[in-house]
Formats: C-alpha cells, sequence, structure tokens
C-alpha cells in the first residue's frame, strides 16, 4: 500500500516523464417567573455516577489541537475535485502556508533532486531530459515549486485515484500547451489531446495518468480520462471526507487504518498531531520509539541532512492508551528548510537505504 501511496503522489512527475454542530440557544432572559407553588418534597435520588476520565492522551491532543468553530475552514480550489469514496488514504498539502523565502529557496533544490531520480535519472541522458522539461515548463511561467498552493489526493485501488492541483498558471497564455510542450519533452512524443467543455486533457503516453488543465488555476489528474473528467466535474461529497483539512498545512487521513495526521501553521514553526489506531501495537510502538529517541545522536551521523530535526524528535511526546498511538509536537520551519537544503544532491535512494 506505501508503494500505492508514493505512485499517487507522485502523479504529476509521471504524467510529464513517462515514467511510472447542534441546535442555536435561545438566551434572550425570560419574563420574571410566576411566585413558586409548594409542593410535597420528594426524596432525592441517589448521585449519578461519575463519567470516566478520558485517556490522558486524549485530553493532550484536545488541547493541543483545540477544535475549529463551524464554518472556518479556509477556501479549497482542490477539495471540491475530490471523490466521495477514498477507500486507501485522503491526502491535503496546502504549500502557500509553509512556504518562507528560506523554504521556497530549498525545495526548489529539493524537487530538482527529487524529479531527477523520479523520473529515471539514472542516466545523463534521463537527467538532461528533466532538465530540459522543467525548463519548459519554467519557460513557459509554470514553475514547479512557487506556482502551486495546495495538493489533495484521493487514493483509491483499481485505477480510481485523483488529484488535484492548485496550481498559479497566470503567467502562460496557454497553459495546456506549456504542459503538452512539457511531456513531448519528456517523452519525445507529442501526447494524447482531447478537449471537452473548454477543459484540455493530456495523456503522455499510453498508460500514464490523464492531466486535465482547468482554466488557469487547476490542474486535476487521473489514472483513466473517465475519472478524470468526473473529478473535473465535481468530486460527488468528497469534501464531507475532507472535512477541516484546509485548516492545516499537510491533513492525512487513513480510515481502515485508523491514522490521521495533522500539521497546523504556528508561525515560525509547524505543529503536528498523529493518531493511530494500532490497537495492541501501540504501547509496543511507544517502547521502540523510546528506544529509538536514544539512538537518535548516532542516527544523524549516519544521515546528517536530518541533524536539524533532532530537537523535534527529541521533544516530541508520544503516548498510548485503549490502542491509540498519538504523537505531537513541533518543528520549526528553518530547521526543515534546512533539512531539505542538505538533501540537495543526495539520490533519494540512498537516503531511503539508510532510512
Amino acid at each position: 500500500m506505501i508503494t500505492h501511496y508514493r505512485a499517487i503522489l507522485l502523479m504529476l512527475a509521471a504524467a510529464l516523464s513517462g515514467c511510472s454542530g447542534g441546535a442555536a440557544v435561545d438566551e434572550t432572559p425570560a419574563n420574571d417567573p410566576a411566585p413558586p407553588v409548594p409542593v410535597r418534597a420528594e426524596p432525592a435520588p441517589p448521585p449519578a455516577a461519575l463519567p470516566e476520565p478520558p485517556p490522558a492522551d486524549m485530553v493532550a491532543a484536545a488541547q493541543e489541537e483545540p477544535a475549529d468553530p463551524p464554518g472556518t475552514a479556509a477556501p479549497s480550489l482542490v477539495i471540491q475535485h475530490m471523490p466521495a469514496q477514498c477507500d486507501d488514504a485522503r491526502f491535503y498539502l496546502n504549500t502557500s502556508r509553509l512556504m518562507t523565502p528560506e523554504m521556497e529557496s530549498a525545495l526548489g533544490g529539493f524537487v530538482s533532486t527529487a524529479v531527477s531520480d523520479v523520473g529515471g535519472g539514472r542516466s545523463k541522458t534521463d537527467a538532461k531530459k528533466v532538465a530540459a522539461t522543467l525548463k519548459v515548463l519554467k519557460d513557459g511561467g509554470l514553475d514547479p515549486v512557487s506556482s502551486i498552493d495546495e495538493l489533495a489526493v484521493c487514493a483509491n485501488p483499481s485505477q480510481k485515484s485523483v488529484a488535484a492541483v492548485a496550481y498559479d498558471m497566470s503567467k502562460a497564455k496557454k497553459p495546456a500547451d506549456v504542459w503538452a510542450k512539457a511531456m513531448t519533452t519528456a517523452t519525445g512524443k507529442k501526447p494524447v489531446r482531447a478537449e471537452v467543455d473548454g477543459v484540455v486533457y493530456l495523456q503522455a503516453k499510453e498508460d500514464d495518468p490523464w492531466v486535465a488543465v482547468v482554466g488557469k488555476d487547476r490542474l486535476v489528474i487521473g489514472d483513466t480520462k473517465e475519472s478524470t473528467m468526473l473529478a473535473v466535474k465535481g468530486g460527488n461529497g468528497g469534501d464531507r471526507g475532507f472535512a477541516g483539512a484546509s485548516r492545516h498545512v499537510l491533513w492525512l487521513k487513513v480510515d481502515d487504518k485508523k491514522i490521521e495526521l495533522k500539521v497546523r501553521d504556528a508561525g515560525d514553526s509547524l505543529s503536528f498531531a498523529l493518531r493511530a489506531g494500532l490497537g495492541n501495537e501501540a504501547s509496543r510502538a511507544v517502547e521502540e520509539f523510546e528506544k529509538v529517541r536514544l539512538q537518535l545522536d548516532k542516527f544523524a551521523q549516519k544521515v546528517p541532512a536530518l541533524t536539524p530535526l533532532l530537537p523535534a524528535a527529541k521533544s516530541a511526546r508520544v503516548s498510548a492508551a485503549n490502542g491509540v498511538l498519538s504523537a505531537s509536537g513541533d518543528v520549526t520551519k528553518s530547521a526543515l528548510a534546512q533539512c531539505l537544503t542538505r538533501l540537495q544532491g543526495q539520490k533519494l535512494q540512498d537516503l531511503m537505504r539508510n532510512l
């Protein structure tokens, strides 16, 4: 399933490169009541048993992530395209809340490295092809880093996954033509192209995802042309499954695994909260993490690029109760940018092997 998630999150790269609230209460003061009528006193009922207190980790989570008032979710261009059914996972990312000048620079370099690896950077020829593809996009006014504001993914099995990207394409005269040229540069062949109701649909090559260029502010990507067209028209209730997602920098929900990850903007830092229903494995997972926490300095010597994240890892709060693993903490945006900067030029395969 991890492989499937990775494939969905990298859909855009693959398409380019050819790789695979209850009722309101009336608080108006009532009129002066009539004088009370004497009644015969009845025996007082026995006191009700006090409710069991909630688990400590649930209390902590509630304190660390207060509930938002109804109707305060930020407007989103991408969630409206999500299907109602997402059997594998729902994912949302708001890069506009993440970006600082330092972060934008670091992320730009990291994306170049990542795309080179994903796009077949195992040879100099492939690396040049990816570089040329990115140049086509930038020259056409479609910067792969600074132009992206939001990303939403509905991961489904059996070729029913959908992704939507809020992409500022206002600098491009004809965004669909730029994307078509980029695909041609990447694959050496013109993409399959169709236009329906003013929306251009592109496919780099057979069996690749379809990319729909919606106006100058959105891309909708699907495994098939049919699923992509349906997503462009509207997600048919997908916004309910993504309720509250747009309040976050990053939001992930996996229903069958009872996993929720929420990352919020906290000014100079990011605040995260994770809950995972692991059953009998929850306590064991906490024990294992505490063992790893003691070895973090040694681990950083093996992967120096992750050193800026050590303070966040060491101060993370992790607990388990009633089969639920809870973790929360904070990481500064500066530390995250430093980490991404250090990862530039490092092969992702090497990084994953060390992890």
